[in-house]
């Protein structure tokens, strides 16, 4: 994770397009699966009328990293 982002820094710094960034910034976040219960952790279906998804922690933190783009940034896929 260090090793890409001081790259990224090092392309930042030599004034390459971000649009043309080889290495992409790395993020990362800390979850303790031990401190919470496994429906807190990934989500729970609740059978109720009608029935409802709750998510957990770490599918909400999978989507914003996911959905979490440096603005002006395209990546390889796009």
């Amino acid at each position: 994770m260090d090793a890409c982002n001081r790259l990224n820094a090092e392309e930042k710094a030599k004034g390459v397009k971000p649009e043309q960034y080889k290495i992409q910034p790395v993020t990362h976040d800390i979850i303790n699966p031990k401190s919470i219960s496994l429906d807190e952790l990934f989500g729970v279906f609740d059978d109720q009328n009608p029935p409802q998804w709750q998510d957990g922690i770490l599918s909400n933190v999978l989507k914003r990293m996911c959905l979490d783009r440096v603005e002006g940034q395209k990546w390889e896929n796009d």
